[in-house]
């Protein structure tokens, strides 16, 4: 057998799914949701990428299903995020604005993923909050 170039740490065992698994299995995301008067805080840790985007974006249909129309997501454990990350972002926040008087709140977005949301053009039409109090405030000033 040839060798073949693998990504560091690493191992192929002939098996033609086992290198993604393996990938899968270095990622890591932690999602957690807390109901609120107004809203739905839905604080994220880990990157947000190809591998992990599936998992939050599971989390925030879950939540539209159950009729939730106003989320926050706090995303101040999240380091950095890619396109697909942007794809659920702009997805959810379309479905939850669909709904009256709904909407999606990111807040606490560290520097590289307001960088990203910027580059993409979103920050002017996203609700963008520097804490989650700040965002959880706005939506009860919504709702007066």
């Amino acid at each position: 057998m040839g060798a073949c170039a693998l990504p560091p740490l690493m191992v192929y065992c002939g098996l033609p799914n086992h290198v993604s698994a393996l990938n899968n299995a270095w990622q890591f995301m932690d999602i957690t949701s807390t109901a609120h008067k107004n809203c739905t805080v839905v604080s994220v840790a880990g990157s947000i990428d190809r591998t992990t985007a599936p998992q939050l974006e599971a989390a925030l249909d879950s939540l539209y299903s159950k009729g939730q129309s106003r989320v926050v997501l706090d995303l101040a454990g999240v380091p950095e995020m890619s396109s697909a990350g942007l794809r659920v972002i702009i997805s959810a926040a379309k479905r939850f604005r669909g709904r009256a008087g709904g909407d999606l709140c990111l807040a606490a977005p560290s520097r590289r993923v307001v960088e990203v949301l910027d580059l993409a053009g979103l920050l002017p039409v996203l609700c963008v909050c520097d804490t989650s109090e700040e965002a959880i405030a706005n939506f009860a000033q919504r709702a007066k």
